[in-house]
């Protein structure tokens, strides 16, 4: 659950802050974080961290983030911020695509979580709709 949340506030801000700026430090941000996201994953599985109380937000049912939910989430973050880091060293204008990144690997974990299959859709959607975009963009 605190891999939806750091990632969902990575990804508002590098979208929003980093719009006319060069996408390297936001990318090296961003992979930090992911990596913070991961460990704090990892700790909540072993047990080293709770945080129950950022589950209250999902409704019952829906969302069940146990041991191997966070260990699986933890796996994902870490590949995306490796991915992120080596990719950084891009001087291209606006930050879209780093945070259209984020936005896929949250509906990600919400697919590996899900107890219902609305969210199993949602995590779906949240995970293409932002893949779709530089598609459409670039126009192949």
């Amino acid at each position: 659950m605190i891999s939806i949340y750091i990632l969902f506030f990575t990804a508002v801000i590098v979208l929003f802050s980093g719009l006319n700026k060069s996408e390297t430090k936001f990318g090296y941000i961003s992979s930090l974080l992911l990596l913070l996201s991961s460990v704090l994953s990892v700790g909540s599985a072993k047990g080293w961290i709770h945080l129950e109380g950022l589950s209250t937000w999902a409704p019952k049912n829906m969302l069940l983030f146990g041991p191997s939910e966070y260990l699986f989430s933890a796996l994902i973050t870490f590949v995306v911020a490796i991915v992120l880091w080596i990719f950084a060293k891009n001087d291209e204008v606006g930050t879209d695509r780093i945070g259209l990144m984020l936005f896929a690997t949250i509906g990600a974990i919400m697919m590996v979580a899900y107890q219902h299959m609305v969210v199993l859709f949602l995590g779906l959607e949240t995970l293409s709709i932002p893949l779709f975009v530089p598609a459409i963009v670039t126009g192949k």
